[in-house]
């Protein structure tokens, strides 16, 4: 569902962030 998606993309952005592909 939509918060998913959101919670999904939100997760990259941190992965990226932190520098963990």
């Amino acid at each position: 569902g939509m918060v998913e998606k959101l919670v999904g993309t939100g997760m990259v952005v941190v992965a990226s962030s932190a520098g963990i592909d």
